[in-house]
């Protein structure tokens, strides 16, 4: 492999400050892979020093690099060699490093910088050809993307300063030789770079000077003012010298000390298409007015909106502290140029400025005086070219007005994308701020993700909570955050109503009626939100609506639902709730109840698949409403809703939803009461899954025993749990047995559904037990007649699934597989991800036509759709089947990585036999040798973020193979 330094190539470029290139002699770039270019760029980057194996394993993959990772890395070197020459890259020790013959764009810019010595002095540092060569080169950005290694972040940050510093040069530059065009484009740039630069405002501001360009004077000035304050300067001596000259030639230039509200000293983060909506309504339309709740960020945006625009800005009010029209007219007057005299009625001064107003007027905070503001404009003859910006809580009503709402930012969890392209909006505002105090260690960053998330992305709520990561770290700040309404900055300098979440929201609740407040009672007991009719029913629909009017609600346009914001939800559960009389909360706690028992009929239908959708997007409310029944000490309550569950959480292989109602069923007072049984089959669930056969027995053996006769219809369906935990330990005669008395007890009760659920059950263990009892045909033809009958799509699958298994143990692989493709469109149907999983790994391991590829894209299907309904653990279940494929594939390093994940999440001693499993494990070992021990002893992450990892490796060997 190794090359020692021979002849070198001259001709050869590598392009490093836009995209990695490589060029030939004759300038053609030569095409490479990704990877390939990845370890040109670290290279080059780094040249002509040797860059050691490890740092571009770190470079490229990050910190978790593929086992095959050093075998890769010289196989990308072979490929750049034979791209180019054999004597591009030397190898030195245990490193590589470019050929000092190369030619790299980057080490040109730190020649040329270094011959700078003050970018703001147009001499003779660098030539006319190279001052063209710059300004064609130098593109705004980050350099190298991709690349993460620390050594790289250090060399950006370097050649990042040294590309200011010759974009600087160039536009002081091509100002000196009147050359104005150039000059302010290679201004733009070093600002976009670069905001700070203070020599870039000086020659921006130079050229529309010398331009005559008066409007946007005054509003750059402003914005250069903004910009220096965020990082606590002041304008220098050349940027206040122009000012001074300015202002002397132009009087209409207000000075950079303006009394206009102070400019916050905070970078504005995560705004970009908003700013571009409002610039363009305003555009449009006269009167535009940004809206959303307390704390989302109005104020921020409108004033970034206003400085920004190129049109004349002629000023903004602040009316935060303005209570009356009179004091409001006041406000105005003032920002317009009026004269205030005592005892004079000041609205004709006002509406003779408002009718010669030119351009724009931002209007903050607007909520206290919504109605004599919008009295005022409708009555003023406003000019044609005049344009008012207004923040506030609800709209003025005028026909003139336009609404622009404002939205929290945007999370991870809100985000459309898959979550892997970068930090979320909200993730970089909280990064941001934190940073304003100390530096986030690594190891924080998903801390600071799930923050940003359980805020909401509301930016009041990350400015707070980046200031509190001053003092704490991350992780210990996420755990505090069950109390959101304890977020706060006091005696920080933003306005009282904004120290605190709490008091953000009490100021506008103590604005409210008395119907807005009770329909915050009543939202804030449902966060997955309230339809129209539920509203209606309620008798709070109008207070909804104005709840949404006052951004204390929103209406979600997909569902038709009013919702809160998780925090505007947790004040009202303080202070709303217990404002609500005890005749309204008991109707809505009926509603919920009345719901759960029709919704769980419904899974007994051929709507099933409907119902299950509809449970899921309820399934917050419900949960909320069963804790205020505990709360009201309604314990019997609870466990009729509970009960409605049992259906549910079986099919869907739930068992999170025991931790609901776990505490509520071992301590209920009396096990006789209706809905007791099926309560106890949800608890009885998690602890199958857990694989505790022991209770199991014990919890169906004490509900079934203390069921009186009228509550044998849903024991039937309580009496199969107890086998299935028997058959997962192995014991498939005592399976059969306990399947024998709850078959019993099913037909006496009349209970259809038990009796199909039991007779499926009957079938599938027949076919596992060892040795063969009864021709189980009929039985299973019996177990799918009465699912047709019923209609209901999982039990249908769970018949069919049964009915293949059986033919399986009979060698009718044929028939099996056509059983297992009905089972799979009825499990799809009725949203049975536990009979999706099962009959998906019987279907892929008899199917004889499905390359390796196939099997892990039809696993990798289902595995998203089990963590879907958010239980990752239960998607464990189908990492044993592919294990043979990718032995198959010989991705060795990946069935260990497999292989550790079932070990750590998985139960030990009941990994199932899939096919290939040994074998698969046995040959990638072989395979790997040495190697394979080091691999299995690597650290395993936690659940979610080894799920991620496998899925994307899943996805990458599955890549181009369609899914069965």
């Amino acid at each position: 492999m190794g090359s020692s330094a021979g002849g070198t190539p001259p001709a050869f470029r590598v392009e490093i400050l836009d995209r990695t290139v490589l060029r030939a002699p004759s300038g053609e770039e030569i095409r490479l892979p990704p990877k390939v270019s990845q370890v040109l760029g670290r290279l080059a980057i780094s040249a002509p020093r040797v860059v050691d194996r490890d740092a571009l394993i770190s470079a490229v993959w990050g910190d978790t690099p593929p086992a095959t990772a050093r075998k890769s890395l010289q196989t990308y070197v072979v490929t750049l060699r034979r791209a180019a020459t054999p004597d591009l890259v030397h190898t030195t020790g245990d490193g590589y490093r470019l050929s000092p013959g190369v030619s790299v764009d980057a080490q040109r810019v730190r020649q040329l910088a270094s011959r700078i010595h003050n970018p703001a002095d147009a001499d003779a540092a660098i030539s006319e050809e190279e001052a063209r060569w710059l300004e064609a080169t130098l593109p705004p950005g980050e350099l190298l993307r991709g690349l993460r290694d620390a050594d790289v972040e250090a060399q950006r940050t370097g050649l990042r300063h040294d590309r200011t510093r010759c974009l600087t040069w160039c536009a002081t530059y091509r100002l000196a030789r009147g050359e104005l065009a150039e000059a302010e484009q290679i201004a733009v740039r070093v600002l976009a770079d670069d905001p700070f630069i203070e020599h870039g405002w000086v020659v921006l501001i130079s050229v529309m000077v010398a331009q005559n360009r008066r409007a946007e004077v005054a509003a750059t000035f402003l914005r250069a003012h903004r910009r220096l304050d965020e990082v606590g300067l002041r304008p220098g001596g050349r940027l206040a010298a122009l000012h001074r000259k300015t202002l002397a030639a132009d009087p209409e230039v207000p000075p950079l000390s303006s009394s206009l509200r102070s400019p916050t000293s905070t970078s504005f983060v995560g705004r970009e298409r908003e700013m571009a909506e409002v610039h363009d309504l305003l555009g449009v339309n006269q009167i535009v007015t940004i809206t959303g709740p307390g704390g989302v960020g109005k104020t921020r945006l409108a004033q970034e909106v206003a400085t920004a625009d190129t049109q004349q800005l002629s000023g903004m009010v602040d009316l935060s502290n303005v209570r009356g029209r009179d004091s409001m007219l006041v406000a105005l007057g003032q920002t317009l140029g009026a004269t205030p005299v005592a005892g004079a009625e000041l609205e004709p001064e006002v509406q003779t400025l408002l009718a010669g107003v030119r351009g724009l007027v931002l209007v903050d905070c607007a909520d206290l005086v919504v109605d004599d503001l919008a009295r005022l404009l409708a009555s003023a003859r406003l000019p044609a070219d005049a344009r008012f910006l207004i923040t506030s809580r609800q709209r003025l009503g005028l026909p003139s007005e336009v609404l622009f709402h404002l939205s929290p930012l945007e999370t991870a969890a809100s985000s459309s994308g898959d979550g892997r392209g970068g930090p979320s909006p909200a993730d970089r505002l909280l990064e941001a701020r934190a940073r304003r105090s100390r530096r986030l260690a690594p190891a924080e960053h998903a801390a600071v993700t799930a923050i940003a998330t359980r805020v909401d992305g509301l930016p009041l709520a990350l400015e707070l909570a980046g200031a509190r990561l001053a003092t704490v770290p991350a992780p210990q700040l996420l755990a505090e955050l069950d109390d959101l309404l304890s977020l706060s900055d006091v005696g920080s300098t933003r306005p009282r109503r904004h120290q605190t979440l709490r008091e953000t929201i009490q100021w506008s609740h103590d604005r409210l009626g008395r119907s807005a407040r009770l329909a915050l009672g009543v939202l804030s007991v449902l966060p997955a939100g309230a339809d129209t009719e539920l509203l209606t029913t309620l008798d709070v629909l109008d207070g909804a609506i104005e709840l949404a009017e006052m951004s204390l609600a929103f209406l979600e346009i997909d569902s038709g639902r009013y919702q809160l914001l998780d925090v505007i939800q947790q004040y009202g559960r303080e202070l709303a709730l217990p404002e609500l009389p005890a005749e309204l909360l008991d109707r809505l706690l009926q509603t919920q109840v009345v719901l759960a028992v029709d919704l769980d009929a419904q899974l007994r239908t051929p709507a099933e698949g409907k119902a299950v959708r509809r449970i899921t997007d309820e399934l917050p409310n419900f949960r909320s409403a069963f804790d205020l029944l505990g709360e009201l000490g309604r314990g019997e309550d609870q466990i009729w809703l509970a009960a409605q569950f049992a259906c549910y959480a079986t099919w869907r292989s739930r068992p999170d939803l025991a931790a609901w109602f776990g505490a509520t069923v071992a301590q209920a007072p009396r096990i006789d009461i209706p809905g007791y049984c099926r309560a106890t089959g949800v608890v009885a669930w998690a602890s199958y899954v857990a694989h505790d056969t022991e209770r199991v027995a014990h919890l169906v053996d004490r509900a079934i025993g203390a069921a009186p006769r009228a509550q044998h219809h849903e024991a039937a369906e309580l009496g199969q749990m107890v086998a299935h935990a028997l058959a997962a330990a192995g014991d498939f005669v005592g399976a059969q047995s306990r399947l024998r008395d709850a078959q019993e007890l099913a037909r006496s009760s009349g209970n259809r559904y038990a009796q199909a659920m039991n007779l499926g059950a009957m079938v599938l263990y027949g076919a596992l037990a060892p040795e063969i009892t009864q021709d189980w045909d009929a039985v299973a033809e019996q177990a799918r007649s009465i699912a047709a009958e019923l209609g209901v799509p999982t039990l249908l699958a769970w018949s069919w699934y049964a009915t293949g298994m059986w033919q399986v143990r009979g060698g009718q692989l044929d028939e099996a597989l056509l059983s297992f493709e009905e089972a799979l469109a009825m499990a799809e149907e009725g949203g049975a991800t536990l009979i999706d999983a099962v009959a998906r790994r019987s279907w892929t391991a008899i199917s004889p036509d499905l390359s390796p590829q196939e099997v892990l894209a039809s696993h990798l299907r289902t595995m998203r759709r089990m963590r879907a309904t958010d239980q990752p653990r239960q998607s464990m279940m189908l990492l044993p089947w592919m294990i043979g494929p990718l032995a198959q594939l010989e991705r060795d390093g990946e069935v260990l990585q497999v292989q550790r994940l079932i070990r750590r999440f998985g139960h030990p001693g009941r990994v199932p036999q899939a096919p290939g499993y040994d074998e698969g494990l046995a040959e990638a070992r072989r395979r790997l040798g040495q190697q394979a021990g080091r691999l299995a002893g690597r650290p395993v992450p936690e659940l979610e973020r080894s799920l991620d990892d496998l899925e994307a490796m899943l996805e990458q060997v599955t890549a181009g193979s369609d899914e069965p």
